[in-house]
């Protein structure tokens, strides 16, 4: 019992721990697919899928895509992994997930491309989620931390000297895009909830970083 909830949270822990960046990932031959491999044309294609409606990433059923449902294929992982389960989902002893979760994780579970359902669709899952739907992530790299108040700032210097639309470059941004532009800053950078992209974002940002940071080191 005692190594089946150790493999839990440590399944788990890719839902508090800020996800790495795909654009470091060492580039694998689809020909030998191992746990390393990831098909970013494929997460972007999920990623995209869930967003529109076509693509069932609801997996505990609630009617919104969100963390739990990660949770839920952590706790699918380590079920595989501690002999619960097989990985098509069939309960080889016993599950805290339902049927309909088992089969839909396992069906749509793997959105790295890799063969199966781990740690590492937990991690691309989340940095979607980080992505689409947590504001204050300016510039779409799944993480909202200092660099975030830059192109607000940016943003916002920018639209009070009335200059017309530019783009910025994108660091690490697992959809492989080159640019970023204002509409997308604009969609994201509203981390106080206000209704408006301004220097008051990037200073919340700031502070609630400084906040995270110095709680790590307590």
């Amino acid at each position: 019992m005692k190594k089946y909830l150790s493999l839990i949270l440590s399944a788990a822990m890719c839902l508090s721990a800020v996800p790495m960046s795909a654009a470091a990932e060492e580039e694998t031959d689809s020909d030998a697919i191992t746990n390393d491999y990831v098909d970013y044309e494929r997460i972007q294609t999920i990623s995209e899928g869930i967003s529109n409606g076509t693509y069932d990433a609801d997996f505990n059923f609630d009617g919104v895509f969100s963390r739990a449902d990660i949770a839920a294929i952590a706790t699918f992982y380590a079920e595989v992994q501690t002999g619960m389960i097989e990985s098509d989902g069939t309960v080889i002893r016993e599950s805290v997930l339902s049927d309909e979760a088992r089969a839909l994780i396992a069906a749509n579970g793997d959105i790295t491309g890799n063969g199966a359902v781990d740690a590492e669709d937990c991690t691309y899952f989340l940095q979607y989620y980080y992505t689409r739907f947590v504001d204050g992530d300016a510039n779409l790299d799944g993480i909202v931390d200092p660099s975030d108040a830059s192109y607000i700032l940016a943003y916002y210097s920018y639209s009070q000297t009335g200059t017309s639309n530019s783009n910025y470059e994108v660091v690490d941004d697992y959809f492989n895009t080159d640019r970023i532009t204002y509409e997308e800053i604009e969609r994201k950078g509203d981390y106080t909830g206000d209704g408006v992209v301004d220097a008051a974002d990037a200073s919340k940002i700031l502070a609630d970083y400084a906040e995270s940071q110095a709680s790590m080191v307590e």
